[in-house]
């Protein structure tokens, strides 16, 4: 299952391993090649959403701004990354999205996509 069911829908979407099993007896070898094919198609499109939210100069500000702080962290001997910075760094985000009026959600938005990803290599796999 890759998300909550929508409002009002009355069925979920979810792919087993008996469903994919039966699909390989009913239709043979031949599903194989096609689903290769068309998860490629769906990661380089999600890879490509992706990198264009990561390229907007206000979000790789951000985000070298903590990778700088993380760095800084590293050199003094610390590997840990506080909640309450954590915490910062979410509304940082959500007030510079709001400001270049990109995504709404931007991090839950990077989630879900990250997320996506790693289903579809899965199911790949």
């Amino acid at each position: 299952v890759q998300r909550k069911a929508e409002r009002g829908a009355k069925s979920l979407r979810s792919l087993s391993v008996k469903s994919v099993a039966s699909s390989l007896k009913q239709h043979g070898l031949g599903v194989v090649s096609l689903t290769i094919d068309v998860c490629s198609k769906l990661l380089s499109r999600q890879i490509a959403l992706l990198l264009d939210f990561l390229a907007d100069d206000s979000i790789k500000s951000l985000l070298s701004k903590e990778l700088r702080w993380i760095g800084n962290q590293r050199k003094e001997g610390s590997n840990v990354y506080p909640f309450s910075r954590a915490i910062e760094f979410t509304q940082e985000m959500k007030r510079v999205l709001e400001q270049s009026q990109s995504l709404e959600n931007g991090l839950d938005w990077c989630r879900s996509v990250i997320t996506e990803m790693g289903n579809t290599l899965t199911m790949a796999r």
